[in-house]
């Protein structure tokens, strides 16, 4: 289902900025503004995956199917106009990003934390920061044309805001070892302390190589791609672990 509505926006937002990617130097290739897709042939693929979208969600998932319909909303309005507003734009895709796994935990019935939540709205905070500061780093002037509204002037205030979410991530991690709760669920909380260094470790190399021209214009795709980010991964596992066992 998420799919499903993930594509729906995906396809809106491609017919609409087919003419912004055809110059960009990666988006030109997408299906849309290379022309192996026509804009009609958008809109019936568009309607089948609005009707498949709905049976499903009627018969399936009704009782979540409303958090679905706002995160359409939401994703159809950054598509239409919000990605065009300075700040706004970074603040609405890290709110996209945290409904993912909020919608995901709440299908699954896997419990969270208001912890997690906080946690995760820093870091894809910082990643939406960080979407824009690649875009102004690659771009020749300001990113008008491109449906953006930023200028290269901006370009110092998004890479303070960006690495100051790092930080924020950090603290929320300390915090967070402090709480009450933990007591209830880890043996030894102390050990969540070293999370915040293998986390501060990677988020800021990735801003550091983004400063160098090496990440993907998606951050986020440029993570699940990227080998340090499993080892971290494995690394806070194992962090994990020794916090709940040890």
């Amino acid at each position: 289902m998420f799919c499903i509505c993930s594509s729906i926006v995906y396809l809106m937002n491609d017919m609409g900025d087919v003419d912004a990617d055809r110059a960009h130097p990666d988006k030109r290739l997408r299906p849309f503004a290379s022309g192996e897709l026509s804009v009609g042939n958008g809109l019936l693929l568009l309607s089948g995956l609005i009707c498949t979208g709905s049976l499903i969600g009627w018969f399936f998932l009704s009782n979540v199917l409303w958090l679905y319909a706002i995160y359409l909303a939401i994703s159809t309005a950054y598509s239409a106009k919000l990605k065009e507003l300075p700040t706004i734009d970074a603040f609405v895709l890290s709110f996209l990003y945290v409904a993912r796994v909020l919608i995901g935990a709440e299908v699954l019935g896997v419990p969270y934390s208001s912890w997690f939540i906080i946690f995760l709205a820093m870091s894809f905070l910082s990643l939406g920061w960080l979407k824009r500061y690649i875009e102004l780093y690659s771009s020749e002037g300001d990113l008008k044309s491109r449906r953006r509204g930023y200028t290269k002037q901006d370009e110092p205030m998004i890479l303070i805001c960006g690495i100051a979410c790092v930080f924020c991530g950090v603290l929320v991690l300390f915090l967070y070892t402090t709480a009450a709760e933990m007591r209830q669920v880890y043996n030894h909380p102390s050990w969540l302390l070293f999370l915040a260094l293998p986390y501060l470790y990677f988020m800021l190399d990735l801003w550091r190589e983004a400063s160098l021209g090496k990440v993907h214009h998606d951050p986020v795709r440029h993570v699940m791609f990227s080998p340090k980010a499993y080892a971290i991964v494995a690394v806070s596992i194992s962090i994990l672990f020794c916090a709940r066992f040890i």
